[in-house]
């Protein structure tokens, strides 16, 4: 593939997640009564636009990203008097006048399309190529496996009742040696749960049950596909936030994307095909919505705090306190940016 085509699809990808999450701030606001100035994919000079109602829709130079302008977002909260200074807008319609529920729920939207999107787009891929399944492909001897009946070619549904993603099936087994865990199979056409306690090997630091296990995709009708998608959505995010938080308390190597790695990844995925494509465009999409839901000031998450403690408390946060914590957040998100940036330049280097 080659850069001008991996750079485009990076772009599609890129368009179609920032698209449905402005979406989900846009419809969310229409619902409220917000007045929605403009809704636009990219940045900078408009290439074309039109109105339809009271908003403007553009597409604009700059494919990196998009918006959704709301009437009175800058404003301060409950501001009413500021709102005769807005031409033609009636001052229930600005965002910030909006009641404090109604103002979260049209932020946390764009983050909830995003986990919408990833799971439309599983059930597609699990539709279409088969939904994806763990299978025993060998079971060893004197182990816990053997012990407690697990056979060879059992699929694996879930451990504990959480899977059904490969990732995530591996880390409950390694995080409970010792524990008794319920492993729920497939067999013969009928499901059914094995309890069985993993033995620590101290070579992987983790539980392991003595089996080896194989990935492949089987069709099994569009309702286990739908099933299936939506599982895959709550598997990835929690594989994502434990993944997260082991970086944070040193058990993982710290190991993120920047821009360059994810133009990369998205290049790499789309040589093996288009269902590839889709299946990792879903899973960039929960990472944009866990990402957006995090409490740091400037995304949508450090938002949704902002407004909570206005809900408590009664009334907004004093304006150079609320400006401070967007400067500490906006310094933080650079810093990972940097270090994102650095981790793909050090990828590359070693190609």
């Amino acid at each position: 593939m080659t850069n001008l085509t991996t750079f485009i699809a990076f772009l599609v990808v890129f368009s179609i997640l920032v698209f449905f999450h402005e979406f989900g701030h846009f419809i969310a606001a229409k619902s409220v009564g917000i007045k929605v100035e403009e809704f636009a994919l990219g940045y900078g000079p408009k290439l074309f636009g039109f109105y339809i109602g009271e908003t403007f829709y553009a597409l604009r130079v700059l494919p990196l990203g998009g918006f959704c302008k709301m009437a009175g977002e800058e404003m301060e909260p409950g501001s009413g008097e500021m709102a005769y200074e807005i031409e033609g807008v009636d001052p229930e319609r600005l965002f910030m006048n909006k009641p404090v529920l109604a103002r979260m729920f049209t932020v946390a939207a764009g983050p909830f399309l995003n986990f919408i999107l990833a799971a439309i787009l599983f059930v597609l891929v699990f539709h279409t190529a088969g939904v994806p399944t763990v299978v025993v492909h060998d079971v060893l001897q004197d182990w816990p496996a053997e012990e407690a009946g697990i056979r060879q070619n059992d699929e694996i549904i879930a451990i504990n009742g959480k899977g059904p993603s490969f990732e995530e099936i591996l880390m409950n087994i390694n995080a409970n040696a010792g524990n008794p865990i319920d492993v729920t199979i497939l067999r013969d056409g009928k499901e059914m749960t094995i309890r069985a306690v993993p033995r620590y090997n101290p070579e992987v630091q983790g539980g392991q049950l003595g089996i080896s296990l194989t990935y492949t995709y089987i069709k099994k009708g569009f309702l286990r596909a739908l099933r299936t998608g939506i599982d895959f959505t709550i598997s990835t995010s929690r594989t994502v936030l434990v993944g997260i938080w082991q970086m944070i308390a040193g058990r993982i190597k710290a190991d993120v994307a920047g821009p360059v790695g994810l133009v990369q990844m998205v290049g790499t995925t789309a040589q093996y095909g288009i269902l590839s494509l889709i299946f990792f465009t879903a899973r960039l999409s929960v990472n944009l919505g866990l990402l957006n839901l995090f409490p740091i000031p400037i995304l949508d998450g450090g938002w949704i705090l902002f407004f909570a403690i206005e809900g408590l408390r009664g009334r907004p946060i004093d304006a150079q306190y609320r400006s401070f914590a967007q400067l500490v957040g906006i310094a933080l998100l650079l810093l990972l940016m940097v270090f994102a940036t650095y981790r793909d330049i050090t990828r590359l280097s070693s190609l």
